[in-house]
């Protein structure tokens, strides 16, 4: 039971790092598109957002 109990911390442990890792590149790549274009269009960046999930 206790080791049950350790390898669903592991899996959230590791969920959550792979979902740091997304975050931070869908941020890169928010900020990538946002230098080339100077207006930043929030509905892109929504969509950004989701289609890399």
């Amino acid at each position: 039971n206790k080791h049950l109990l350790s390898t669903s911390c592991e899996i959230k442990r590791r969920m959550r790092k792979v979902a740091d890792n997304k975050m931070s590149r869908v941020r890169q790549r928010s900020e990538e598109w946002r230098s080339r274009n100077d207006e930043s269009d929030p509905d892109l960046l929504l969509l950004i957002h989701f289609t890399s999930f």
